[in-house]
């Protein structure tokens, strides 16, 4: 009925023809959006959506790709820019954490809409690719030992004080070059794997303490993308980066 349109409204017994009092008249403003689906990070969603003929109202939002439904959030936050450029009170912006579930190294096409509705955001959809949290390693930046927190290939939690791994050259055409400086007398493994988890190579390095290893690494035969090179020292300590194969 909120389509601007005058409608006449009567009110009946259920079952019966008979009519209690007269027909009423309605006009209902219809709904007029305006907003937007502006970012889509590993780290945030954000964006804003606001009603000029309900001003009052706060919308709610779904975080969609085809027919799986990731998040609801209602567009409640207050946005200073929003309130400036004459849209309301400026409580209308929307923002939450990524979603766990789409960090799975592959790429996904999310959009926004109005909860119960077909209208989709502009700027819908917003293309986001993020990693498994599982196989990039965490560093707490509040330590000044450097001690590192990790899920290593194989879902094992370990930590240790972190080696600084250098990769080179990235982006990369097929084959580059990691070096590091072994702490310790015992090999080093290190895993190539791809965003989707599966390992595309391992190799065991042996060096001496103190002394800077330097070792070739080829992909020429793996397709384009995102490499996660994890080093792996002595079973405790670990270092994670990323290179880009680009062909």
């Amino acid at each position: 009925m909120k389509d601007g349109k005058a409608h006449q409204l009567s009110i009946r017994i259920k079952g019966t023809s008979f009519i209690v009092g007269t027909a009423k008249s309605v006009t209902c403003s219809s709904n007029d959006y305006k907003g937007r689906f502006e970012s889509a990070s590993c780290t945030t969603i954000k964006g804003w959506l606001w009603d000029k003929n309900f001003p009052d109202v706060r919308q709610i939002i779904e975080l969609f790709e085809g027919d799986t439904i990731y998040a609801t959030l209602t567009a409640n936050v207050y946005r200073e820019d929003r309130k400036i450029a004459g849209y309301g009170d400026g409580y209308c912006g929307f923002t939450m954490a990524t979603p766990a579930i789409i960090k799975d190294g592959q790429q996904h096409q999310l959009s926004a809409r109005i909860k119960g509705s077909s209208y989709v955001l502009l700027n819908s959809p917003l293309s986001v690719t993020c990693a498994s949290p599982a196989r990039v390693s965490m560093t707490d930046d509040s330590d000044t030992s450097a001690v590192k927190k990790s899920l290593d290939l194989f879902g094992n939690e370990f930590e240790g004080k972190a080696i600084e791994v250098v990769v080179a050259p990235n982006p990369t055409s097929g084959k580059f070059w990691i070096e590091f400086t072994p702490t310790q007398q015992s090999a080093a493994t290190v895993f190539v794997s791809g965003q989707n988890g599966v390992v595309a190579l391992t190799e065991e390095l042996m060096g001496k303490v103190g002394q800077t290893v330097k070792h070739e690494i080829d992909l020429s035969s793996n397709p384009s993308g995102v490499y996660i090179i994890q080093l792996r020292y002595d079973g405790m300590k670990m270092e994670s980066k990323k290179v880009i194969l680009v062909k």
